[in-house]
Order: C-alpha cells, then structure tokens, then sequence
C-alpha cells in the first residue's frame, strides 16, 4: 500500500511539475499532493469557467452603469481590512490603515519594503447580502480612490506601479512586494497604462504568481494625464458590473471606460490597491465620497498627533530640567548629587 501511495504521489508530483503549481507546503490543509493537485484543478476550472466572456451580456454605457452604481451607493462604502487579518503581522512588512475615521486611508511606511498591497474589509455586495425587501435595478457597485506620493504635485506622474482594481478572497499575499502585479488573481490598471485581467493558469491560495505581461491600454482606448493614466491626487472612480464582469474607470471626471473584463462571476470580490513607494498613502470611499478629502482630513490628524507629542515632549524635558535648575542655579537635589560624586573621588 506504501508503494502504491508513493506512485500515486510521484504521478500527482509530476503532473504538479508540468501545470507550474506551488509546492504543497504554500497550500494549508493539502495532506498530500493528490489532495493539492485535485483542489488546485479544481480552483483553476472554476478560475477558468469565470474567465469565459459571455458574449450575450451587453455592456451599458459608462455613464448607464455609473448611474446604476451610484443608484446602489447607500449598500456599498468600503474601507481597508486590518493588514494584520491580511497576514501582514510585523510592522516593517505591512501597510498601516489608520484608526476610527480613518480606516478608508492605508500608507507605506517610510522605510518599508515597497509594492505591498491592501484589500478592503467589505466585498462587493452579492445579492444574499442585500437587507430584506430589497433589489436592484442591477448588480452594479462603484469606490473611488486616490493616490499621494510625498513631493510630487497634483496631477503629476507617481512613479509606476500604483495598482487599483479588485481580486478574489484567494490571493493572500499582501505582504511580499509586487505580488499582486504578479498574480493571476487581479483584475485592474496601474498608472503606467497596463490593464491586467487575471490570468489563465493553474491558480494557487496564496496568491497564483504568473510569468506573461500586463497588457498595455492604448491611447485610443484610454487617454494619458501625460505620461501616465492616473497621477497624484487624481480620483480613479471604479465601477464593477457583475453582470457584464467588467470595470469601467473615470480620472477625476473623465472617462477612461470599460477597461477591464471576465471579472471572475463568482467568489467574493475585494476592491485592492497598491500605494507603491515608501511613504505613499492611497484614500478609498464610496461611489459618493472624496477620497481626496480624507486623505486631507487625515494629513491634518496626524500632524496634530505630531503637534502634541511635541509639546509632550517639551513638557517632558522642562519638568526633567526642572529638577537640575530652578533660576538659573542648581537645586538641591542637583549639588546633592555632584557632592557625591565628588565624594567618590575624594575618597579614591
């Protein structure tokens, strides 16, 4: 019986080897790598039967789905997941969400690796999720974002690699940098002008890595802010049509269009963005909300925060020199102290 499970192992190794699947360490609960091959198959059919276009759907006009999203606005105002929850536990490999009001603005910390990512706490709303009683005229949702890159001015270019868009409760590496650029569970743009739309092989949990390009959008499809789709402080809207699978993308108030297809039909859909560089914060709310506002709101909180521990320090180190000198002389406590030291030397 041994042997026959080794060569049932080695067949389901090697089929492993030529589909390009991860080992079955990356994947919690495979007991074997029969167990891996088999739930690996079936996740890439299932990515597969998602990726399929479905060519009676018609598209409605950008204008038409931001109408329906914003029509669904009051059942959808995301904010970003605990990067903790997101498996980013050490503070020098995460991005930092802010507290209370200001769980809708994540940033990079300076200093920390770049191309990190982070997903929202809220999916798309799925029909079971709506309240009692309720329907839509259709299943359209949208959430705007924003990017700011420290010294860089509005509307300029931030760099490349600033990634919006969605992906699947399957991807999970938010913490390596430039994960999710390469996996095939991302559905979105970059402000360099590339389009991703997931992709075709065998996917892994932990996050599909895959070799083949982004596709690059053209100028006919998608005008440039010079030489970059979206820039500092620009508002990329986002909306996601579940009928039609597709996202359709504004700058500011300009149209990109429908960029983006074969959005996966099933799962549970996250919005996702990549503030890329160390220092670079990125703001999401609803359809109706200002993510520049709250990147503003949340800039002036935390240089009040900054204010205030400065005056506590100042605090701090007038009551500590407070002790050595009061008018200009030594207090008691001071001379006490010199006198013994100068009593140790004496006595040496």
């Amino acid at each position: 019986e041994e042997e026959e499970e080794e060569e049932d192992h080695a067949v389901a190794a090697l089929a492993l080897e030529v589909a390009g699947v991860a080992d079955a360490a990356r994947i919690p609960g495979a007991r074997s790598r029969n167990d891996l091959f088999l739930r690996s198959v079936s996740e890439n059919m299932s990515l597969r039967l998602d990726a399929m276009p479905s060519s009676s759907v018609s598209i409605p006009t950008p204008n038409q789905l931001l109408d329906f999203a914003t029509e669904n606005s009051p059942l959808y105002e995301p904010q970003w997941a605990d990067p903790q929850s997101l498996g980013m536990k050490q503070k020098a490999n995460k991005i930092e969400v802010g507290e209370g009001e200001f769980v809708s603005v994540a940033t990079m910390p300076i200093g920390a690796t770049e191309g990190k990512s982070i997903r929202t706490l809220q999916h798309i709303p799925l029909p079971r999720d709506l309240p009692d009683g309720n329907s839509l005229r259709r299943n359209t949702f949208g959430f705007r974002v924003a990017f700011k890159r420290p010294y860089r001015e509005i509307g300029k270019s931030l760099g490349g690699n600033y990634l919006v868009g969605v992906t699947t409760s399957l991807f999970s590496t938010f913490g390596e940098r430039n994960s999710l650029q390469q996996s095939s569970l991302f559905w979105g743009i970059d402000d360099n002008g590339h389009k991703y739309e997931g992709g075709s092989g065998i996917a892994s949990v932990r996050g599909a890595r895959r070799s083949h390009h982004s596709v690059e959008i053209s100028n006919r499809n998608a005008s440039r802010n010079g030489n970059a789709l979206y820039g500092c402080l620009e508002i990329i809207t986002v909306v996601v049509d579940m009928e039609s699978r597709t996202l359709t993308f504004w700058r500011d108030d300009g149209v990109l269009g429908t960029l983006v297809r074969n959005v996966p039909a099933s799962g549970l859909i996250y919005p996702v963005a990549v503030p890329f560089n160390s220092g670079a914060a990125v703001a999401i709310t609803g359809i109706n909300g200002s993510p520049i506002l709250q990147l503003q709101h949340y800039e002036e909180h935390v240089n009040k925060l900054k204010i205030e521990r400065k005056k506590d320090r100042q605090k701090e180190i007038r009551e500590q020199r407070s002790l050595l000198v009061c008018s200009s002389h030594p207090t008691k406590k001071l001379e006490a102290a010199l006198n013994a030291i100068f009593a140790l030397y004496k006595s040496d």
